[in-house]
């Protein structure tokens, strides 16, 4: 019970991080949208011309980097590289197709994006990505992606 508590409470709390810190104006949010929109189609981009090193460039460089892959997770970006350069290097045939769903601006720096695609591998695909404002660019910091059919997770969830 405590574990669900404690869950709650994270929960909100993250709900509330989430909360923009500033209004911005209707043409910062169009700004900022365009400009997260750009660096998703690049990273497609990257994906399918499967340059690893340019697919990793999308993505904060820093320990904060969370992937989660339907259930499974990697945490930081040694991790994240270690296991995603070779994958691009050994997968050379899949291409992938997207579709940007929705964009949310959170803040001047923090946005999400949910798009759905295909791949040669796999007919349906969804990713949900929040990217940060680092340095004049947008690097994704946390990336969901999952598909019909994933394998279970191992083990109970942890709040359960």
């Amino acid at each position: 019970m405590r574990i669900r508590a404690l869950s709650a409470m994270a929960a909100v709390v993250a709900m509330g991080a989430c909360q923009p810190t500033q209004e911005l104006t209707d043409a910062q949010r169009t700004t900022i949208t365009a400009d997260v929109i750009a660096t998703v189609d690049d990273l497609y981009a990257a994906m399918n011309e499967h340059d690893a090193d340019r697919v990793l460039d999308h993505y904060l460089q820093s320990d904060e980097l969370l992937y989660v892959g339907v259930s499974e997770s990697i945490q930081g970006w040694a991790a994240y590289s270690t296991l995603t350069r070779p994958w691009y290097q050994s997968h050379a045939d899949v291409t992938f197709k997207h579709q940007i769903l929705h964009v949310q601006v959170l803040a001047p720096d923090v946005a999400t994006v949910t798009a759905r695609g295909s791949s040669t591998d796999a007919p349906y695909l969804m990713w949900t990505r929040t990217l940060v404002l680092r340095d004049g660019r947008w690097l994704v910091a946390l990336e969901h992606e999952s598909w019909p059919g994933a394998k279970e997770p191992t083990g109970e969830h942890p709040t359960m």
